[in-house]
C-alpha cells in the first residue's frame, strides 16, 4: 500500500486535516470535527509520504497498520472513518 495514494484520499476527507511534523517529513491526520471532551486529536499518525508505514489508534494505543492487519487503502480508510466518528461523538 503506497502512502502517496493514501494521502491523496485523506486530502479529500473534509473532517480531516493533514499536518506535517516540525522536525521530520512525517505527516499526521487531525480530526477537525472532534468533540471538545476528546483529548486526542489525531486519527492517523506518522505517515511517511515516501514509504509505506503509518500508525492508527486502537484500544488506547498507537499501532502500526501491519499489527492491525490492514492490507489495503480501503481498509485503512474504513478504520479512519470509524475513529473519526468516535472522536466526533
Amino acid at each position: 500500500m503506497e502512502n502517496k495514494i493514501l494521502l491523496e484520499k485523506l486530502k479529500l476527507m473534509p473532517e480531516l486535516r493533514l499536518n506535517k511534523h516540525q522536525k521530520s517529513d512525517l505527516i499526521n491526520g487531525e480530526c477537525v470535527t472532534r468533540s471538545s471532551k476528546q483529548r486526542r486529536r489525531n486519527v492517523v499518525g506518522d505517515i511517511n509520504p515516501n514509504g509505506r508505514s503509518f500508525l492508527l489508534y486502537k484500544d488506547g494505543k498507537w499501532r502500526s497498520k501491519n499489527k492491525l492487519g490492514i492490507k489495503t487503502i480501503d481498509q485503512a480508510i474504513e478504520h479512519i472513518r470509524k475513529d473519526i466518528e468516535h472522536l466526533s461523538k
